[in-house]
């Protein structure tokens, strides 16, 4: 069985429209509409040819989309102030699929599962980098040697994706784990200098 979630998630995740989709594989955009929304399902045909353009193996279109919700309410972007839609479309799509990821990981246990060690923090920068330094156990007047690698042993998520964002250089959400508690997850365009990724984590982090 296809399913078509899994054809929308992929067309967003790739920045495509329906109609463009519908173009490449010489279809309506009904079509690709019916199929996004389980009312019709995919021939095979369309699925080979959609599995080679994608780059994604046809076994992603058979599994199942997760039945875990990301709340999307809580997705916090660092990015242009020109992001267009469809854009913001497809990092919610990337963040969608990392929450998925987490849940398998910790449904599988094949990570522990990480104490989170976030604090809440006072509005004044400097009070809460003195804080937020305190609670991940950073010196408060050394440089910080590894930024994502101190906030992954605070119980952050950090994921870095090789597609880069054309207008934006990060986002991070509040998602639900497995054992029902929240967990927030740091998403980078990996394709970026090191002291932007730097610079990019800490202010997710904040």
């Amino acid at each position: 069985m296809i399913y078509g979630e899994r054809i929308k998630q992929v067309r967003e995740l790739k920045g495509w429209t329906q109609t463009e989709v519908a173009t490449q594989h010489h279809v309506s955009q009904p079509f690709i509409a019916q199929i996004e929304n389980g009312w019709s399902q995919a021939p095979d045909g369309f699925i080979q040819a959609y599995s080679f353009r994608s780059g994604f193996p046809v076994s992603f279109f058979e599994d199942p989309p997760s039945d875990t919700d990301l709340p999307l309410g809580s997705l916090l972007f660092r990015a242009r102030a020109d992001m267009t839609e469809r854009e913001v479309k497809s990092l919610r799509t990337h963040a969608s699929m990392a929450h998925e990821v987490l849940h398998r990981m910790l449904a599988g246990r094949s990570i522990n599962e990480p104490q989170l060690r976030i604090p809440n923090v006072p509005t004044d920068p400097e009070q809460a980098a003195d804080v937020t330094r305190s609670e991940l156990g950073i010196p408060p007047d050394k440089p910080v040697k590894h930024v994502v690698h101190a906030m992954e042993e605070a119980g952050v998520l950090v994921i870095g994706l090789p597609r880069p964002f054309v207008k934006g250089d990060a986002f991070c959400a509040w998602a639900r784990t497995a054992t029902g508690g929240r967990r927030p997850i740091i998403v980078l365009s990996s394709d970026r200098p090191a002291d932007r990724l730097r610079l990019s984590a800490a202010h997710e982090l904040a």
